[in-house]
């Protein structure tokens, strides 16, 4: 399974790839909302775990550009966003 990993906080980061690759997820993790969204054009993860409440462009923001794109364009759609 392709996790991908959106938090500004390093520490975070890393320690939600660790537990996630020792479930044998295959793991990228980006510290902002720009930088998850060319990865998910370009890796198509299976899943997204996104800090909210990131200060320059918040979790929030990047779900609704999700939500507002074909589903050939996106292949994860999130479910339990706001």
């Amino acid at each position: 399974m392709r996790v991908l990993v959106v938090d500004d906080q390093a520490d975070s980061r890393e320690f939600i790839t660790t537990v996630l690759e020792q479930c044998q997820a295959d793991v990228k993790a980006v510290a902002s909302v720009s930088e998850a969204w060319q990865l998910i054009i370009q890796w198509k993860p299976d899943a997204l775990v996104s800090d909210l409440s990131m200060h320059q462009e918040d979790g929030y923001s990047l779900i609704r550009k999700l939500r507002s794109q074909p589903p050939e364009l996106v292949v994860c759609q999130p479910k339990n966003a706001k």
